[in-house]
């Protein structure tokens, strides 16, 4: 086949659709950036942190106008001097008790651990109860009983038997009432 007069001009339009295709995607994957979702964890995580800092510039500034107002109060007040002068609060007095009642938790744990630990290691250490050859000699004791029991029941069981015999051969020998 022949060629024609147009195709070298559609060729040539076949590759500058080409090369414009691969200018677009070569610019799309420059421009392409994080998926949707990375941003939006970046920008959590920016905003997280911001609001952390905001939060606690806030309580410093809140705790410092309390500690500021409680100063300028006491300072202020017309009672001042008689609270200076006057014994110290119940709460400190309980900070006394509850620490003096911490100490004696601590004492006494201390000392029932230590106890404990005495009283396991003599239930380790002790003799035992009973020894074997003791715990045996005693099984043999009663078994050498129980047969004495058994021989002196089985005598008694046959000298039961002969008064028995005894009473029958008698009373048979013996004369009756009738022939007196």
């Amino acid at each position: 086949m022949g060629r024609t007069v147009s195709e070298p001009l559609l060729r040539s339009k076949l590759e500058v659709k080409e090369q414009i295709r691969s200018l677009v995607r070569s610019s799309v994957r420059e421009r392409l950036g994080p998926s949707f979702e990375t941003r939006l964890q970046w920008s959590l995580h920016r905003k997280t942190q911001d609001l952390k800092q905001v939060q606690q510039e806030q309580r410093d500034i809140l705790q410092d106008a309390r500690a500021h107002g409680e100063a300028r109060a006491q300072a202020e007040s017309p009672i001042a001097a008689f609270a200076r002068d006057r014994p110290p609060p119940n709460s400190w007095k309980q900070a006394q008790f509850l620490a003096e009642r911490k100490r004696k938790m601590s004492e006494q744990a201390r000392k029932y651990s230590q106890e404990k630990e005495a009283m396991q290691h003599r239930l380790r250490t002790r003799e035992p109860l009973f020894r074997v050859s003791e715990v045996q000699a005693a099984q043999m004791a009663l078994a050498a009983q129980a047969a004495k029991r058994k021989k002196e029941l089985v005598d008694e069981e046959r000298k039961r038997w002969e008064h028995i015999d005894d009473l029958q051969r008698s009373v048979i020998n013996r004369p009756l009432l009738m022939e007196s």
